[in-house]
């Protein structure tokens, strides 16, 4: 994946997770992170962050909550899936052209 798709979901994540004062993204050389490695854990859980880690300057990897992780995954899972993207992508035109249903008539028709 391109560095670019990542730091666009990683923007995104901070985004709809928290609010702007919560959501950063830190950047630490690899030493720091070597140094403090224990601490990001207790970062994470009191808000979204993730941790850019540079080496001579240049970015190397990042630090991320697990659930973000797990999220992205499955983003990348999903939107792997030519059928699934196919089907997502027939929705979103239905929702734009207002092809919806009220909650009543979804339960109506599932005979809920």
């Amino acid at each position: 994946m391109e560095t670019r798709s990542i730091d666009f979901a990683i923007r995104l994540y901070n985004r709809v997770t928290s609010n702007k004062e919560e959501n950063m993204t830190q950047t630490l050389t690899i030493s720091e992170v070597r140094n403090s490695l224990t601490r990001f854990p207790a970062r994470f859980r009191k808000g979204p962050v993730t941790i850019e880690v540079t080496q001579r300057g240049k970015p190397v990897m990042a630090l991320l909550p697990w659930e973000f992780y797990e999220s992205l995954v499955e983003t990348l899972e999903v939107m792997g899936d030519e059928k699934l993207m196919k089907a997502l992508r027939s929705s979103a035109r239905q929702i734009k052209a207002g092809k919806t249903y009220s909650t009543e008539e979804v339960e109506r028709r599932l005979g809920l």
